[in-house]
């Protein structure tokens, strides 16, 4: 009876920790809806960035990137797929992506952008409204 009890308890822990996870991925999702300004870097070359995230579902989230100053000019892309988990952001479009890590306080995130070609450098952004 208390090996039933324990083995019930162990599958009931299982199921509840990927669900509270999910909560929180789905919380932080949530937080980041708003406008984010900053900063992309390649080397010496520095350009402007601009994240608006207008939805969030679950872990998931919608907007779309505008990256100013790129050797193609200025470029803005909806988020073809974009998912949280933990405090850390994946994007990725048709042409440029990044990763960034959520700030404690959730007023800013700092992470890595890579295009399709492979070229990658550091991001900032901090939320504008």
């Amino acid at each position: 009876m208390v090996r039933t009890f324990t083995l019930s308890l162990l599958a009931l822990c299982l199921f509840a920790v990927p669900a509270a996870v999910l909560a929180d991925d789905a919380g932080t999702a949530a937080g980041l809806v708003g406008t984010w300004d900053g900063q992309w870097e390649f080397g010496e070359i520095k350009g402007n960035l601009t994240v608006k995230i207008t939805a969030a579902k679950d872990a998931g989230v919608e907007g779309e990137m505008t990256w100013f100053g790129t050797a193609a000019g200025d470029v803005t892309e909806r988020f073809k797929v974009a998912k949280v988990k933990g405090q850390q952001l994946k994007v990725s479009g048709d042409a440029m992506s990044f990763v960034a890590t959520v700030s404690g306080d959730g007023k800013s995130m700092d992470g890595k952008w890579t295009n399709d070609m492979g070229v990658s450098g550091p991001l900032k952004v901090r939320r504008a409204r």
